[in-house]
């Protein structure tokens, strides 16, 4: 199924609504490496992530979350992976590695982030659009974006391995977002560019400019394993970040029940 056709389909179980997903974002993925190693991380090693149907994914999917629910998960959301990522950890990166090719990969993101405009502000839009505001960031937000930061910031494979995750991920998540929203917010999701702009191809073209840069970086058998290292750790990090925000959401709406 294409993502249009997931889109539109009235399909609720969300077991399917995954798979659905896993097969038209991921699972279908051609080659874009010569190498091996960095091929069977960009296509494979994904495929085996407990990360990718986790509980806070689900609870988007499947229809339970109020309005408020949504509120937090999109602040928490917009203070680390959005904002953060683009405002402090790819500047760190920059700082952290003098490798050509990683100045040349960071530098690349950071424009195609900024274009048309930063992608924080038209997630913003988003947010405004569904009435949500912009919280200061709760301990799932922070603890992610010292994650980002470490991960980024981390020796030069492992770094580049760590990258490969967040963007070989991203056109997923944002596919998975886009569904939910289309559900729980029909009337703005096509009101602001922030899900077009990515799932039109930008993402996959960063995932293949992750695989480039790690095949650039791997030069021994060490350097592959940090680099699989560093994959693995960002589906820790986001994992944890999605359950921080499930409990956060919990223990909020336990409060207001007292």
């Amino acid at each position: 199924m294409t993502l249009d056709e997931i889109l539109a389909n009235p399909e609720t179980r969300t077991h399917v609504i995954f798979d659905n997903l896993i097969d038209s974002v991921l699972r279908s993925r051609r080659s874009v490496s010569r190498d091996p190693d960095v091929d069977h991380i960009h296509r494979e090693m994904i495929l085996q992530e407990p990360a990718l149907r986790n509980p806070m994914y689900r609870r988007l999917l499947d229809g339970s979350l109020s309005t408020a629910d949504h509120h937090l998960f999109m602040s928490e959301y917009q203070n680390s992976s959005v904002k953060h990522f683009y405002v402090t950890t790819l500047r760190k990166a920059l700082d952290a590695h003098q490798d050509d090719t990683w100045q040349q990969y960071i530098d690349h993101i950071i424009e195609e982030e900024s274009s048309p405009r930063p992608h924080y502000a038209s997630f913003g839009e988003f947010m405004g659009l569904c009435g949500a505001t912009l919280l200061p960031p709760g301990a799932p937000a922070r603890r992610y974006s010292q994650a980002f930061d470490d991960g980024y910031t981390a020796p030069l494979p492992y770094a580049a391995g760590y990258a490969l995750g967040v963007e070989a991920e991203a056109g997923y998540q944002i596919a998975l977002l886009k569904k939910a929203y289309h559900h729980a917010f029909p009337e703005n999701v096509d009101k602001t560019e922030w899900f077009d702009v990515h799932l039109q191809g930008q993402e996959d073209e960063h995932a293949e400019s992750s695989t480039s840069l790690l095949s650039s970086v791997i030069h021994s058998p060490d350097d592959l394993a940090l680099a699989k290292k560093g994959f693995k750790q960002f589906f820790v990090d986001v994992g944890e970040f999605m359950d921080g925000v499930n409990l956060l959401i919990e223990q909020r709406n336990a409060r207001a029940t007292h």
